[in-house]
């Protein structure tokens, strides 16, 4: 019986644990942005990012208001992870809030953005930065999309894996020629190297196919060196469905049935005593 008490008990304070570790997050979001609008008001008094906390690793670069939804949060410059369990935060591949380009903000779904569930077209979208200028933005569609493009986007910077998520958020936003510039200007490069390992080619691949042009995509991955044996299994993802009518997709994906794969394999054949 006392053993089937403590077991319950041990079973109820996991329980707790578990509760508690979850109420944090939101409480630590709702308090970060006390901070961080206390931070944001000093940074566009002096025009420069001023930290929320002396240990922070990120600053305020903007604050979004949406009137409609009564959303108002600080934004941060970071594009961590970190960054987003205090508030959103502007990914700095993309363009700056304000700038020409395609910025874009990311945040939790169910703290700093819940509200955004609601968004309308036509929705009023107020940008503020610390230079003290303000940017109006009007909701002129709406689409659900992964956040692992973006998140790609931001922890791998401007390489060849970073430029190709980018060039997704920028598909993403239906700004095809900025896309089309950066894929073409990575292409270009694997064109010159004459090589890619297999990471960065997938990348830029998927992006090139997501593009639309599926001539390219194959040119990259011809080019990838060295192959693993998981290669042709990692080229079955559905991201390259587009590209399967190709034949050069298919020697591939099944090298062993290209005629330079079987050429070399009755070349080996023969050689054997």
């Amino acid at each position: 019986m006392r053993a089937a008490t403590l077991a319950f008990a041990g079973v109820a304070a996991f329980g707790l644990f578990e509760a508690a570790s979850a109420a944090i997050i939101p409480a630590k979001a709702v308090v970060a942005q006390v901070l961080l609008e206390r931070a944001f008001d000093r940074s566009v008094a002096t025009h420069q990012p001023v930290k929320p906390w002396p240990w922070a690793d990120m600053a305020p670069i903007a604050r979004i208001t949406i009137p409609r939804l009564g959303l108002r949060e600080v934004a941060l410059d970071s594009g961590s992870g970190q960054a987003l369990a205090f508030g959103p935060t502007f990914l700095p591949t993309a363009a700056a809030p304000g700038a020409p380009g395609t910025a874009v903000a990311a945040a939790h779904r169910d703290t700093h953005f819940r509200g955004l569930g609601e968004a309308k077209i036509g929705d009023t979208i107020i940008v503020e930065g610390i230079d003290g200028r303000s940017t109006s933005y009007r909701v002129d569609s709406l689409q659900v999309t992964r956040w692992a493009d973006a998140e790609t986007a931001t922890r791998l910077g401007s390489g060849f894996l970073g430029e190709s998520a980018a060039a997704l958020i920028d598909l993403i936003s239906r700004d095809t020629t900025r896309a089309r510039e950066r894929l073409s200007d990575l292409w270009q490069t694997v064109r010159n190297q004459g090589t890619v390992n297999a990471r960065d080619g997938r990348a830029l691949a998927a992006a090139l196919i997501a593009l639309g042009d599926t001539p390219r995509a194959i040119d990259v991955l011809e080019s990838v060196h060295p192959r693993g044996p998981w290669y042709a299994a990692a080229l079955r993802d559905p991201v390259f469905d587009k590209a399967r009518s190709s034949a050069r997709f298919r020697s591939l994906v099944m090298p062993d049935s290209s005629p330079s794969a079987r050429a070399k394999s009755q070349t080996r054949s023969r050689s054997v005593p």
